[in-house]
């Protein structure tokens, strides 16, 4: 299932994108709305089941996600449940925490 299909939506006309939305010609355009993901208690994160990983060059949380739920589109859980919002943030030799259960893990984070 899509995370977008619970995802509001909203019309984009702001001025400072005039000149993009002219050159598409179009005057405004809808876009999904950024969520807000509630942040895991220590508790709930606790209580999943883990693979761990140190990182190493060339790693990326959409290349495990890949790997462990069949696609890419779990990035974000991975990042959420480590508690980072990005790659930028995890420095080569971290090791990072991999939900086993990806069911269970998008009920802690979502």
């Amino acid at each position: 299932m899509s995370r977008y299909l619970r995802r509001k939506t909203g019309i984009n006309d702001n001025k400072m994108y005039e000149k993009a939305l002219k050159k598409r010609g179009v005057k405004s355009v809808e876009q999904h709305r950024t969520p807000t993901l509630r942040e895991p208690s220590s508790e709930e994160i606790m209580d999943l089941h883990y693979v761990y990983r140190t990182w190493t060059l060339g790693d990326s949380f959409w290349k495990y996600a890949t790997e462990f739920y069949g696609s890419p589109q779990y990035w974000w859980v991975i990042a959420s449940i480590n508690k980072v919002s990005s790659e930028s943030a995890i420095k080569i030799g971290d090791t990072i925490a991999i939900p086993q259960d990806l069911a269970t893990a998008l009920q802690v984070v979502g």
